[in-house]
C-alpha cells in the first residue's frame, strides 16, 4: 500500500518535471523549485496546449534545438504572410472607384494594416521567443515568493491553488467565448458574400485569418496580465492580512498595559513594550520586493507586446469607422435585402470594439491593485516596523512608478483612453456623413442643371 502510494507520488513528480520542462524549459527557478500540485499541473497542461496552438500558428517559434520545427514553421509563417499580402492587395486594387476618396482611403488603411499586422506578430514572435519564457518562468518564480510569505498565514494557504484554478478556468471560457465568435464572424462572411472558392479564400485570407491570428496574440497578452493582476490580487490580500494582524497584536499591548500596571507603579525599573514582531516586518520586506517585481515584469509584458497593440488600436479604429458609417448609410436608406450586410457590420463592430474594450479592461485590473495597494498601506500602523523608512519607501516605489502603462509612449493602456477613442470616432463619422450629404447634393444639383 505504501509502496503505491509512493509510486503514485513518484509518477505525478515525473508528471509535473516533463509540462514544466515542456512550458518554461526549466525544471527549477533560480534554486526555487515548483512544488507538485493538481492545479499547477492542471494549469500547466492548459499552457501546454495554448503554447502548441501558438506554435503551430507562428505566434510563438519554435526553440532553436528543434531545428526542423523551427525552419518549418519559418516556411509556414512566409507563406501565411505571402497569402495573406497576396489576397489584401488584390481587395486593395478591387475597391470600388465610385468611393468617395476618403472611404476609399480608409478601405486602403484597413487592409493594409491586416497585414501589416499580421507580419508585425510573427516577427514579435521570432524575436521574443525568449522573452516569452523569461517572462512565464519569473511569473512562477514570484508565484513561489507570495506563497511563503502567504503560508506565514493559515488563512491564506490556499490562495495559490486558488489562482492557478481561476486562470485556468478563465482561460477556458476564453477559449470557448472566442472559438464561438470566430465560428460566428466565418459564417456571418460566407453568408454575406457570393459562395463560391475565389470569393471564400479572398474573405477568409483577406479578413478572417489575420482577426484570428491577432485575437489569439491578443489573448495572449490577456494571459500574461491576468496572472500578473491575480498575483498584485494576491501580495494585496497578504499585505491586508499583515494589518490585521498588526491590530491584533496592537491590541493585545493594550491588555497586557492594562493587566500590568503595577509594575509601572511599584517598580523602579522602566516598562518596555514588546518589540515588533519580526515575521511581520520580514513578510512585508519581501511585499514590496515583490511589488517591485511585478511591476518589473509588467512593463517587460507591454513592451514586448507595444508595437502590436498600438497596431490593434488604429486597425480597430479604423474599421469602427467604416462600419458605423456603412450602417448610417443602410439606415439612411434601409432595404429588406440589405438585413444580412446589418448582421455583418453588427458582428464586425462588437469584434473590433470589444478587442479595443478587452485589452484596456485587462490593464484596468492592474491599475485598481496597485491603488488598492496605496490604500492599504496608508492604513498600516507604524510600530509593527523597526522605522518609517520601510514603509515610507514602499510608499515612495509605488507612487514613482506609474499607475498605468503606456504602448510606445503615445497610448496610455487605461479606461480613460477609451473615452477619447469614442470622441475621436464620433468626430470622423460626423466627417464622412458630411462628405457623404455634399456628395449627394451635388450630384442633386448636377441633374437638376442638366
Amino acid at each position: 500500500m505504501v509502496n503505491s502510494q509512493l509510486s503514485e507520488k513518484q509518477t505525478k513528480m515525473v508528471t509535473f518535471k516533463k509540462l514544466t520542462k515542456q512550458v518554461l524549459g526549466v525544471v527549477k527557478i533560480k534554486n526555487q523549485p515548483l512544488k507538485n500540485d493538481f492545479n499547477k499541473i492542471s494549469f500547466l497542461k492548459f499552457l501546454k496546449i495554448y503554447k502548441n496552438i501558438f506554435q503551430l500558428l507562428g505566434i510563438i517559434a519554435y526553440e532553436g534545438s528543434k531545428r526542423p520545427l523551427f525552419y518549418g514553421q519559418r516556411i509556414w509563417c512566409i507563406l501565411v504572410l505571402a497569402l495573406i499580402w497576396a489576397i489584401c492587395t488584390f481587395e486593395i486594387c478591387s475597391i470600388p472607384l465610385a468611393l468617395p476618396t476618403l472611404e476609399k482611403g480608409l478601405y486602403f488603411c484597413e487592409l493594409f494594416l491586416y497585414s501589416l499586422l499580421c507580419a508585425v506578430i510573427y516577427v514579435n514572435g521570432f524575436m521574443k521567443s525568449l522573452q516569452f519564457k523569461n517572462i512565464c518562468g519569473q511569473f512562477f518564480k514570484l508565484h513561489g515568493q507570495l506563497h511563503i510569505c502567504s503560508s506565514k498565514f493559515i488563512r491564506l494557504k490556499g490562495s495559490g491553488n486558488a489562482l492557478f484554478k481561476r486562470l485556468k478556468r478563465e482561460m477556458a471560457a476564453l477559449t470557448i467565448g472566442l472559438l464561438l465568435f470566430e465560428i460566428a464572424c466565418i459564417a456571418a462572411n460566407s453568408v454575406y458574400r457570393t459562395f463560391s472558392g475565389w470569393w471564400m479564400l479572398r474573405s477568409f485570407a483577406a479578413y478572417n485569418l489575420p482577426n484570428i491570428l491577432i485575437n489569439l496574440n491578443l489573448c495572449l497578452y490577456w494571459l500574461a496580465l491576468r496572472g500578473i493582476a491575480l498575483l498584485f490580487t494576491w501580495a494585496n490580500n497578504i499585505l491586508e492580512s499583515l494589518r490585521q494582524a498588526s491590530k491584533r497584536q496592537e491590541q493585545k499591548q493594550e491588555h497586557s498595559d492594562t493587566l500590568l500596571w503595577f509594575q509601572k507603579e511599584f517598580n523602579t525599573h522602566t516598562y518596555q513594550k514588546p518589540s515588533p514582531s519580526g515575521k511581520i516586518h520580514e513578510i512585508f520586506l519581501a511585499l514590496s520586493q515583490a511589488n517591485s517585481d511585478l511591476s518589473d515584469l509588467l512593463s517587460d509584458i507591454v513592451a514586448a507586446f507595444r508595437i502590436i497593440l498600438v497596431l490593434n488600436f488604429l486597425t480597430s479604429f479604423l474599421v469602427l469607422t467604416i462600419e458605423f458609417f456603412e450602417l448610417y448609410k443602410y439606415f439612411d436608406n434601409p432595404t429588406l435585402n440589405e438585413i444580412k450586410l446589418v448582421t455583418f457590420k453588427l458582428i464586425w463592430l462588437i469584434l473590433h470594439g470589444g478587442r479595443i474594450f478587452f485589452v484596456l479592461i485587462a490593464n484596468n485590473a492592474i491599475t485598481t491593485q496597485k491603488c488598492r495597494t496605496l490604500y492599504i498601506l496608508h492604513g498600516l500602523p507604524l510600530e509593527i516596523f523597526d522605522s518609517e523608512n520601510n514603509i515610507t519607501q514602499f510608499i515612495l516605489q509605488l507612487m514613482v512608478r506609474k499607475h498605468t502603462e503606456t504602448a510606445c509612449g503615445m497610448v496610455d493602456l487605461d479606461l480613460m483612453f477609451l473615452l477619447g477613442i469614442i470622441n475621436a470616432l464620433a468626430m470622423y463619422i460626423i466627417f464622412l456623413i458630411q462628405i457623404d450629404l455634399g456628395n449627394v447634393s451635388m450630384s442633386n444639383t448636377n441633374a437638376t442643371v442638366t
